[in-house]
């Protein structure tokens, strides 16, 4: 390790202090403040240089103040604290819609490089830039900003999404002979980094987030550092980088600092009580008037598990739908509901889609969701922002069930709107984005032509279908417990 004292050969050249993936963990916020503060502070006050920048996923809709500002607080928050730039996560890239997401920075004071995502017509928005070159101290540093190429997603919402690591290569070619030093901004995740440590020559640091990884001291991949602190805000990131004047070599030692700690600091804290204020105005528009509180249950059907069944199947325009009650994080109480309410029950950036499935795996399907210790899983990731995965709540479906031996029920019939069930038939069925992406059912995951419904989310079809009324419907048993067994369909 190099001598960081100085010996007049290896000096201190600039640190970089860094956040990812916020996902709006508000609570944690003002004592990240505090401690960005206190870092940035220490390097103004000994006139040293340093970056501050925000690898993505700093929004998260799951907030109701993120919701109900459309991301605008987040941008507030990173503006109140001097940041310098900021690349975007698939939080902010997919779940806004191109409205949405062409006015999010509106009044970002820092800058925002992403430099794989294009308008359709192949042009750069104008809020944004592939890359930027900036001056700390003596020496040049560029710094290029890439996200994850999620491209069904935001080509359905009318963007392009070019490959990351071709993208990084070709700016790294731009800037190798213009600068001293090259820092990535990497919403990827640390599989897709260490493939870009490997892969392009001339990285000197990668930043990276999306996978949650928290890597202390970093890890160095060839030439590379790769440098990844966890989860909404517990840690902030940070790099010092040496210079070897002898050499011309550059050291980064990266480190991770805990903010649970600080104090939180009263600034931000005020931002946020007045962004609050504004969300809360936001999504008190009323929808409906329950003559009667709506329970939810994870392992009991209830008229809001069936309800929103029924909203995705509207949505998707099929004649069945099956949804796990898990989305649904609590009930609905009697009297006016309003926007927040749905918010608060249903926060999930979770979208419909629609996929076909024959009679045999819809059965299959049916008959796991039965076991307790699945309506009982925990899940993380894939959008969920619940606890359990709950039982799946039905639409165009009706199942009868006996009890088992080993505890877990099992089905005896289902039956369609038109009679039993084609075990050899293939039917059209509307479910959650979700399933497609974790292996819970692999009948529904190894699907490869599925329909993604955007950039509605679940919440919002939930709305539309309280707001239409004759929820009496939604009381129709679809589980039917057997007090015997009968002869399978």
């Amino acid at each position: 390790m190099w001598d960081k004292e100085g010996t007049g050969i290896v000096t201190f050249a600039f640190e970089v202090i860094f956040t990812h993936d916020v996902h709006s963990h508000f609570e944690n916020w003002p004592k990240v403040a505090a401690k960005i503060k206190q870092l940035t502070g220490r390097r103004r006050l000994n006139g040293e240089p340093y970056l501050l920048v925000d690898i993505g996923d700093h929004v998260d809709r799951a907030h109701f103040i993120t919701e109900g500002t459309e991301g605008q607080v987040n941008v507030a928050l990173l503006n109140q604290l001097d940041y310098d730039y900021a690349t975007i996560g698939n939080n902010e890239g997919i779940t806004f819609d191109y409205q949405q997401l062409s006015a999010l920075y509106r009044d970002a004071q820092f800058k925002v490089l992403i430099n794989n995502l294009f308008e359709a017509d192949g042009k750069r928005p104008s809020w944004c830039m592939p890359y930027d070159v900036k001056t700390l101290g003596r020496f040049k540093v560029g710094i290029i900003g890439t996200t994850v190429n999620f491209t069904r997603f935001y080509e359905q919402l009318g963007w392009r999404i070019g490959d990351p690591v071709e993208a990084v290569a070709q700016c790294v070619r731009k800037l190798k002979q213009e600068v001293d030093f090259i820092l990535v901004l990497s919403h990827l995740g640390l599989p897709r980094d260490q493939k870009l440590a490997k892969q392009v020559q001339g990285i000197d640091l990668i930043l990276g987030a999306h996978t949650h990884h928290f890597l202390p001291h970093g890890q160095k991949v060839g030439q590379t550092w790769i440098h990844q602190v966890g989860k909404f805000g517990q840690y902030v990131g940070c790099v010092q980088v040496y210079h070897d004047h002898a050499y011309g070599q550059f050291a980064c030692y990266p480190r991770a600092e805990a903010v649970q700690e600080e104090e939180a600091d009263p600034e931000s804290v005020q931002l946020l009580e007045k962004w609050e204020k504004q969300a809360e105005h936001h999504l008190a528009h009323p929808l409906t008037v329950l003559d009667k509180t709506l329970p939810i249950s994870w392992h009991e059907e209830t008229m809001l598990g069936n309800l929103l069944a029924e909203a995705v199947s509207d949505w998707c325009q099929t004649p069945i739908a099956m949804v796990n009650t898990g989305l649904i994080l609590d009930h609905l109480p009697q009297g006016v509901v309003r926007l927040r309410d749905i918010h608060r029950i249903c926060p999930h950036p979770i979208n419909a889609c629609r996929l076909h499935l024959r009679g045999e795996e819809i059965w299959s399907i049916l008959d796991r969701s039965l076991e307790h210790d699945l309506q009982s899983l925990e899940i993380k990731g894939f959008g969920f922002r619940g606890e359990r995965l709950g039982m799946l709540a039905l639409n165009g479906l009706s199942v009868e069930y006996s009890p088992a031996e080993s505890g877990d029920a099992v089905i005896t019939n289902i039956f369609t709107a038109n009679g039993p069930i084609d075990l050899h038939e293939t039917y059209p069925v509307a479910t959650v984005d979700m399933f497609t992406f974790g292996g819970i059912f692999p009948e529904i995951y190894e699907k490869n032509e599925i329909d993604y419904f955007l950039p509605e989310f679940l919440r919002d079809l939930l709305a539309a279908r309280l707001k239409q009324g004759k929820l009496e419907r939604a009381a129709k048993q679809r589980w039917i417990k057997q007090t015997t067994n009968k002869k399978e369909a």
